[in-house]
């Protein structure tokens, strides 16, 4: 053996045998056992129909609910380029490109002292959202100025399937209220009568009473059948038949 060869010999099993250079090994390994996990989330909504907007939401977390920022990429949304999300959170956008529902995956890339490779995935739930039809309201006027109502509508999904085990609330209008339905600044001009679950034909109805003073807000303010579960923008008019 060369001598320098023998030196480097002999040196290194001084360091081994010193316990030197044990801890090169030891510390790589350290450094790869100390990433921290990371807990990640995607939900999503939206997305009812074709050509209906959708949106993801993505969450990264880490052991003590620390915000983990870094890349994420992205399937079923966007255009594969690889997203970075700021403070634990991302929120993007995309368009239904059909009826079905979209799947949308996160594979976290990773970030400084964080494991990577976390997967998560999330779907839309479309044909979800109800159109009410618009059937009249019967008002029928009792002896001692007694008014009964009897109202009813039928709900129907994008493609004009009946939808069963809709909550649908029913409203008449304060006739001085001039808004759309929905949140209200006070006082609260609407009145609700009743609330039913449509039937496995789409079919919601109920009836409820007042006095005769209501005939008013029915004529000039209106009925209202309403989407109980996001009723902000899901709701429809009713015409109102009176009789005696």
């Amino acid at each position: 053996m060369h001598p320098f060869q023998q030196l480097r010999h002999v040196l290194l099993v001084l360091a081994l045998a010193l316990g030197v250079a044990a801890p090169v090994a030891l510390t790589t390994r350290a450094a790869a056992d100390d990433l921290k996990p990371i807990t990640l989330t995607v939900s999503v909504s939206g997305g009812d129909h074709v050509g209906s907007t959708f949106s993801a939401v993505i969450q990264v977390h880490g052991p003590n609910q620390e915000q983990v920022a870094g890349d994420v990429a992205l399937t079923g949304v966007g255009d594969g380029t690889p997203v970075h999300e700021q403070y634990g959170y991302l929120q993007v956008f995309g368009t239904a490109p059909s009826n079905d529902p979209v799947t949308v995956t996160a594979t976290f890339l990773g970030a400084p002292g964080y494991e990577s490779g976390a997967t998560a995935s999330a779907t839309t739930k479309p044909l979800q959202q109800p159109t009410f039809s618009a059937e009249p309201t019967v008002a029928r006027v009792k002896p001692g100025l007694k008014l009964t109502l009897t109202l009813s509508t039928h709900a129907t999904n994008f493609v004009g399937a009946p939808m069963a085990g809709v909550p649908v609330v029913f409203t008449i209008r304060d006739a001085y209220e001039q808004g759309a339905p929905g949140p209200q600044t006070e006082p609260i001009r609407w009145i609700e009568i009743c609330t039913a679950y449509t039937d496995a034909n789409g079919l919601a109805t109920c009836g409820g009473s007042g006095l005769l003073g209501s005939v008013a807000s029915l004529l000039t303010g209106g009925a209202y059948a309403t989407w109980a579960t996001q009723p902000w923008g899901n709701f429809t008019k009713l015409p109102v038949v009176v009789s005696g």
